[in-house]
């Protein structure tokens, strides 16, 4: 058998991940401070919009932004395009031309190997940065304190018409520990930075997984402190055609479950008995009707009643 490195290793499932793609634009294998990646598939309606709102942050030179294009199906790419022509020394686009996430590719890992950043800011495309002094914020605090890993903060519940009005906070406190995570998932997409190095090595059952990011926020709160910044806000857009309102309850189920092992394996004995018993708990204490992770369904449940028409909501989790 063939010993490979692991430089080695990485090269050949980059040429895997890359093949068939186009690159539009400048900045890959440079070194930044904060890459924000922005994830597209058939979001041609949003991605201007979810871009153009990491534009208007308070930008850094020393800041880049990777687009990926999913092999959508509907004008992503043309959108994308026009966007790289316009801002031309921000952004880097890379367009699929086979569809990578169906292949179980971990994408965000497989793009953050192609730059040297030091932190990492996610998006996706039908999503969007409200707080135009977000990623200043957050890099500020990963930079002021080595020991924080991730660092998220509140998000506002987006209709189909654009109106945010549901409101979705995570306790009290500046800070989410590791047995808050176990819980339920407190971190929207669009809420989140962290630590490149903290996320360079996840287990690849992950990458096969339906729901990739409530176990990748917790194997980082295994390595490191995890801060909440309450005075931030994010857009989470809840629509037809995005993967939370399309899943049935036998999906759900199934990928929660899925998502669920996938920890277990990964944490070890000690850990994992304390995710089952934690598991369990939430079971007992909130009675849910289908196989969930605790206080997570408070938050889809109060989505749910957002969608039916219900007014304004502030969803206050302790």
């Amino acid at each position: 058998m063939m010993d490979l490195s692991l430089n080695h290793w990485c090269r050949i499932k980059m040429n895997k991940f890359l093949s068939g793609a186009e690159v539009v634009g400048f900045g890959l294998g440079k070194k930044y401070e904060l890459v924000v990646i922005v994830l597209c598939f058939n979001q041609s309606r949003y991605v201007k919009e979810a871009v153009n709102s990491v534009i208007a942050q308070d930008w850094s030179e020393s800041w880049h932004i990777i687009v990926h294009d999913d092999a959508s199906t509907d004008e992503s790419a043309i959108e994308i395009r026009k966007l790289v022509e316009y801002h031309s020394t921000k952004i880097t686009a890379i367009l699929q031309s086979h569809n990578r996430y169906s292949s179980a590719f971990n994408i965000p890992i497989e793009l953050q190997r192609l730059v040297d950043a030091e932190f990492i800011a996610r998006l996706d495309a039908d999503d969007y940065f409200i707080t135009p002094k977000k990623l200043r914020e957050q890099v500020a605090i990963l930079a002021k304190s080595p020991e924080i890993v991730l660092v998220s903060h509140p998000y506002l519940i987006i209709n189909e018409s654009g109106i945010p009005n549901v409101k979705i906070v995570f306790g009290r406190k500046l800070e989410i520990s590791r047995y808050q995570m176990f819980l339920g998932n407190p971190i929207a997409t669009p809420t989140a930075m962290y630590r490149s190095i903290a996320a360079a090595e996840m287990p690849a059952k992950l990458s096969g997984s339906r729901i990739q990011d409530w176990p990748f926020w917790v194997i980082l709160a295994m390595k490191g402190r995890v801060s909440y910044l309450r005075g931030l806000e994010s857009g989470y857009r809840v629509h037809a055609e995005n993967s939370f309102a399309g899943r049935s309850n036998t999906e759900f189920k199934a990928d929660n479950l899925m998502a669920h092992r996938t920890l277990i394996e990964y944490l070890g004995t000690r850990s994992s008995l304390l995710l089952r018993v934690l598991y369990a708990q939430a079971l007992c204490n909130f009675k849910l009707d289908q196989i969930s992770f605790g206080k997570a369904t408070v938050v889809s449940n109060k989505i749910k009643a957002f969608l039916m028409g219900h007014k304004k909501i502030k969803v206050q989790k302790s």
